[in-house]
């Protein structure tokens, strides 16, 4: 899956509210989960405080399978100065050692790609196509992942094209028209592509 939208918008918010009803199983909107699963949060920008106060206010009720976060905060604190950057081989192997200590998460979640996968040019698909053969690979493994990115200029995600042609789902967030800055997280969200799901569950 990718979101996408302008920044700002709430991704990182509606992403925290996906893995909180992952965790807890209860239903998020149209969407309903049939058993409570595992998520593994792996963030490249936010503060450790900022995540864990928005995850605390949207955890009711408690989780019954792990949310378990990794931070470029963390891993610089903890890794002698390390940044979190996944372009690199070294690193995500480490991500796979996570997700095979711990069997029960079978989501990812990605927030975001600028901050987790630089170093490559965001236009070239040549570029993303190690991350892609990466994610497909988790994909076999039954492991869903969800990417955060941001929408250029055009509104359209930023970058290539390329990034979209393995996901099964594309989502896009804009702002509502009459948007208020008062109103807090408040956007509309549409399914650019859904394949082999239809009806309610994808409808904006």
């Amino acid at each position: 899956v990718m979101v996408y939208g302008p920044r700002g918008i709430g991704k990182t918010f509606l992403q925290l509210a996906v893995a909180t009803s992952l965790t807890t199983g209860t239903p998020l909107w149209k969407w309903e989960y049939p058993a409570p699963v595992g998520v593994l949060y792996i963030d490249g920008e936010m503060q450790l405080d900022e995540l864990r106060f928005r995850t605390t206010d949207l955890m009711d009720p408690q989780p019954k399978a792990p949310l378990i976060f990794l931070t470029s905060q963390l891993v610089y604190e903890r890794c002698g100065g390390k940044d979190l950057i996944l372009t690199s081989e070294p690193m995500r192997q480490e991500v796979d050692k996570i997700l095979v200590a711990h069997p029960e998460i079978r989501v990812v979640i990605f927030d975001n790609i600028s901050c987790l996968f630089s170093g490559i040019d965001e236009d070239s698909k040549r570029g993303w196509e190690p991350i892609n053969a990466w994610l497909i690979r988790l994909r076999h493994r039954g492991i869903s992942s969800i990417l955060v990115h941001h929408a250029g200029k055009s509104g359209q995600q930023r970058g290539t094209s390329g990034r979209e042609d393995s996901l099964d789902t594309v989502i896009e967030l804009t702002r509502p028209n009459g948007g208020d800055a008062r109103e807090g997280c408040h956007f509309e969200l549409t399914f650019k592509k859904s394949r082999s799901v239809t009806g309610e569950p994808v409808a904006p």
